[in-house]
């Protein structure tokens, strides 16, 4: 009897499922549209009672909001579809905090540099994009994006020799990691405002970063992307660990400078290390995977089911961006799409590996769905010279947003520039101290007066 209810799940499946045609734009947009309905559906921010920009329930965390508007503002810059446009301003507005720096009072004591980017990287595909500007008066998506930037170079330390710390604030547990997705992270951002904004500041920050990540080990000759390390231990005991998002915002980042530096030989190399280690690393039979997820003992969480489809997203990005990886990227992104199309019923599923429904239904699950699928869309888009219909516009060809070089928290204290960085003294590290106290202190108060 088991066995048959099981033969007759599979055969609905197999009925129900996204049959996906990777050569048809209409077949695309089609299947976006509907998982991203899906994975929307899960969104209750924009209803009475609930709070815009977050999503609710256990699993669900604040970044994987930002992560999504994301993804929402890459379907309309692919797909012209406008239907989301409100929630997204509301939800993205709603959440840049009192120095609109994405880092709102009540996420202080969970919001790590990894989360704060993730609304930085929409932030900065509004202002690619042109997505439609904030009204006046409102922070603006260049200025956002400047302002995570501007605070996270105050956060970087000589410990370990450089690099920023995963977590924001010393009261928060993982403040003495230094992990890839950030410091990657930042990297990436820097290396999207150089390209927006022609400015070489943000060329020699991501240029310091990318140098710092590959002499402390995290990035290895073969362009394997290792997680992070403790600074206490002098980062010498790598978690060797392989996420694909590690690796996805080191090749997005790298494409971008690429591109700043009209495809230099360098980043030419660097961009193709990386899509070959991802390829080798996180492929199955010609489909993206999550092969770590795989090795654990326990599955995945629902972060990191998630980590496929940011790859999957600046994988498309790099095609674009550096055009000799098209055929690799598409070829790659196309047979990944089929496969997980083959995985949706009414929800899609998170193994797309046997192209059939594994049971996870979370919104986590159907963004790393939506992802991999729209990317495919890229093949489709206006070739790159195209000016102002370019798919990344820049501040000099078509882009509207307006930008803030001094903006953010950090501006209080000045914002140091690559060469000014030196060690932490004695007196530095007491008045860290003192700031975290008086941070606590400070969100205290405004919660207290917020109930």
């Amino acid at each position: 009897m088991y066995s048959l209810l099981l033969l007759i799940l599979s055969y609905t499946a197999t009925l129900n499922a996204l049959n996906i045609d990777p050569s048809s734009r209409e077949s695309i947009v089609e299947a976006s549209g509907i998982v991203g309905q899906k994975m929307f559906s899960f969104y209750k921010g924009d209803e009475p009672g609930h709070v815009p920009g977050l999503f609710e329930g256990s699993g669900s965390h604040w970044w994987q909001t930002g992560a999504m508007f994301g993804a929402l503002i890459d379907y309309r810059r692919y797909t012209n579809d406008t239907r989301y446009d409100a929630s997204v301003t509301k939800g993205m507005l709603h959440q840049v905090g009192g120095n609109n720096n994405y880092l709102p009072a009540n996420q202080t004591f969970v919001a790590g540099n990894d989360d704060i980017a993730f609304w930085a990287f929409a932030a900065l595909g509004a202002a690619e994009s042109k997505f439609p500007d904030p009204p006046a008066g409102q922070p603006q998506w260049l200025a956002l994006a400047q302002a995570v930037f501007n605070d996270m170079t105050t956060r970087w330390t000589n410990k370990c020799g450089g690099g920023i710390p995963w977590q924001t604030f010393s009261f928060n547990s993982g403040f003495q990691y230094k992990n890839s997705i950030s410091n990657g992270a930042f990297f990436n951002i820097a290396a999207r405002l150089a390209r927006y904004t022609g400015d070489s500041h943000y060329a020699k920050w991501a240029e310091k970063i990318f140098d710092w990540m590959t002499t402390v080990g995290y990035i290895t000759e073969h362009y394997w992307v290792l997680d992070g390390a403790d600074e206490r231990q002098n980062c010498k005991m790598i978690d060797d660990r392989q996420w694909s998002y590690n690796s996805a915002v080191m090749l997005g980042g790298s494409a971008f400078m690429y591109a700043y530096t009209n495809g230099s030989d360098i980043w030419k190399q660097r961009v193709d290390g990386f899509i070959d280690a991802a390829s080798y690393i996180f492929v199955e039979n010609g489909v993206i995977d999550e092969y770590t997820c795989w090795l654990a003992t326990v599955p995945c969480n629902d972060d990191q089911v998630t980590f496929k489809g940011y790859l999957a997203r600046f994988m498309g990005y790099t095609a674009y961006l550096v055009p000799h990886t098209a055929p690799q990227i598409f070829s790659l992104l196309a047979s990944t799409a089929v496969a997980a199309g083959k995985t949706c019923t009414n929800m899609c599923g998170f193994d797309w590996r046997n192209s059939t429904f594994d049971g996870r239904t979370s919104v986590q699950v159907q963004l790393a769905n939506f992802e991999v699928i729209q990317s495919n869309l890229m093949k489709f888009m206006p070739p790159l010279g195209d000016g102002s219909n370019d798919v990344f516009v820049t501040a000099s060809s078509g882009g509207t947003s307006k930008g803030d070089p001094n903006a953010g928290a950090s501006s209080k204290s000045g914002i140091p520039s690559p060469e000014q960085i030196r060690d932490n003294t004695t007196a530095d590290k007491v008045g860290a101290g003192i700031l975290s106290l008086l941070t606590v202190a400070a969100v205290l108060v405004l919660n207290i007066w917020i109930v």
